[in-house]
């Protein structure tokens, strides 16, 4: 079976499993995926898709990643999905001035906010007032935490 009819029937079961998500398909000569729309102003988008061999997730407008899609990689793909559409994971958003120039994926590990991933501006307004924002959705049960 191709990899984007196995990513495809994987997405179905899980939306199937999951009725409350609000969400679009994304399908071009490019890519084929998923956006979840956030529930509230305090929540964020998420996205997953696949092109060729990789499967890429963006959670809000500002992280992206990518992995080869295989067996592994897609039970981690499914499970980082679950737990960024709960309380399990938030979005950090660093500021400086009005511009946001850090921007973290962190986790709960049962104990306290782990960082998963980081991604940063080389430059940006060093001497502007700091301030953070953290975005987080409720949309599903989470591992960790109950909703």
């Amino acid at each position: 079976m191709e990899t984007t009819s196995i990513f495809e029937q994987m997405t179905k079961e899980f939306l199937d499993y999951h009725p409350q998500l609000d969400y679009q398909w994304i399908s071009n000569n490019k890519i084929l995926g998923v956006k979840i729309y956030k529930k509230d102003s305090m929540g964020f988008d998420v996205f997953w898709g696949i092109n060729k061999n990789e499967i890429y997730y963006c959670a809000g407008d500002h992280h992206h990643s990518s992995l080869l899609f295989n067996s592994e990689n897609s039970t981690f793909l499914f499970g980082m999905l679950r737990d960024l559409l709960s309380k399990n994971m938030r979005i950090l958003e660093k500021h400086a001035g009005n511009s946001v120039y850090k921007v973290i994926v962190q986790a709960w590990d049962g104990k306290s906010w782990v960082n998963e991933d980081i991604s940063a501006l080389i430059f940006f307004n060093y001497f502007g007032k700091r301030s953070e924002k953290i975005f987080q959705n409720n949309i599903i049960k989470g591992y960790c935490i109950s909703n």
